[in-house]
């Protein structure tokens, strides 16, 4: 794809506005467009039958999700899901039933692969590394994905020395709010950057 055509994708404006928060921008995304998926699941899909045996084939959702379910759907709804689900159960179950995998997962695994192969098509772009250094670098897993699509080893090496100088600002900051927390040294205020330092790379340490 030229590079003009990929400029006109809202896909490559999403993940240059993602690069503009305290996340990996691949996660970023993901957990918004997950979000937004599970709120339509309780305004729409309540009833919607395709929905409801996806559910129970898999006997209802990992752990994850069902946090998010928790988190993001309303009291009714998730007690019509959770009565079907029980319902089926025991009228339904056998030792020999092979389960399914979770719905939300396998939509999950869709958008981040589409996620991640954007971004590498992306870094054919200039304009794209600009967005990249406001950010604050990929976490380790959307690197190590992002570093293994690579097309070739010298976009390989450049995506590894953006990503060591993204974790070298946060070591820095790291540094400062260390030293700045340490009693045998003058208590300078701590800015912002500083303290949530630790948050933001505990975020970037999945993988």
């Amino acid at each position: 794809m030229q590079p003009q055509s990929i400029e006109k994708h809202s896909l490559y404006y999403n993940i240059k506005d993602a690069c503009e928060s305290k996340y990996c921008p691949i996660c970023f995304l993901l957990d918004k467009k997950e979000r937004q998926y599970i709120e339509s699941i309780f305004y729409e899909y309540v009833n919607d039958p395709l929905l409801r045996k996806k559910l129970r084939d898999a006997q209802g959702l990992c752990q994850g999700h069902v946090k998010l379910f928790l988190k993001y759907g309303d009291a009714f709804a998730l007690a019509i899901f959770a009565n079907d689900l029980v319902h089926n159960f025991i009228e339904d179950w056998n030792e020999h039933i092979k389960l399914s995998e979770c719905s939300l997962c396998k939509s999950f695994m869709q958008n981040e692969k589409r996620l991640v192969d954007a971004f590498v098509e992306y870094l054919a772009l200039e304009k794209f590394w600009q967005a990249l250094e406001n950010s604050t670098g990929l976490c380790l897993q959307h690197f190590y994905m992002t570093y293994q699509q690579c097309p070739d080893k010298k976009m390989k090496i450049r995506l590894l020395n953006w990503q060591k100088q993204m974790f070298s600002r946060h070591k820095e900051l790291l540094g400062s709010f260390i030293d700045k927390n340490n009693a045998s040294c003058p208590h300078d205020d701590i800015n912002v950057d500083e303290g949530q330092s630790y948050q933001v790379v505990w975020h970037l340490l999945k993988k």
